[in-house]
Parts: structure tokens; C-alpha cells; sequence
């Protein structure tokens, strides 16, 4: 599991520019519950992780990124009719 050279704490996690992270550091760095992870995978919210072999399954690092950026992004205000 990737960690931050900087500081000895476990809540510090980072992903690498590329490549694949594993459940573990998805949690971490989207600050989840593995439940809440697998609910919002199945509702399709979620990127679903790649399988890599048969008992190795992992998230692509650009999926995740795109996921947190999505988030980032400025809500859409909803236009509300005044008469």
C-alpha cells in the first residue's frame, strides 16, 4: 500500500500519477466504507475496479482521479421559477 514519505501517520495515503490502486487506498483517499464504496459501485456512481487476475482486483488511478474531480466540480444551480 502506497504511503506518503513525509510523516509516519497511517491516515496519510497518496496515489501514484499512474497505474492501479487497490481497495485499500481507495478508502483512504476517498474516505469511505468499503459498504459505502461497493453500494455506490453497484448504483453505478462508482468506478467498478479491473480485474487484473483471477484473485487481484484494483481501481485504474485515472478512474479515481476522475471520480474525485467530479466532485470538485461546481454544482449546477437549479433554476427555480418565481411567478
Amino acid at each position: 500500500m502506497p504511503k506518503k514519505t513525509q510523516g509516519n501517520s497511517d491516515d496519510e495515503y497518496y496515489m501514484p500519477q499512474e497505474g492501479f490502486i487497490r481497495q485499500p487506498v481507495v478508502l483512504k483517499v476517498l474516505g469511505i466504507s468499503q459498504s459505502t464504496l461497493w453500494r455506490k459501485i453497484k448504483a453505478g456512481v462508482y468506478p467498478r475496479p479491473v480485474k487484473l487476475s483471477p484473485r487481484l482486483s484494483a481501481w485504474r488511478v485515472k478512474d479515481i482521479r476522475a471520480l474525485i474531480n467530479r466532485y470538485d466540480e461546481p454544482e449546477t444551480p437549479v433554476a427555480t421559477d418565481s411567478k
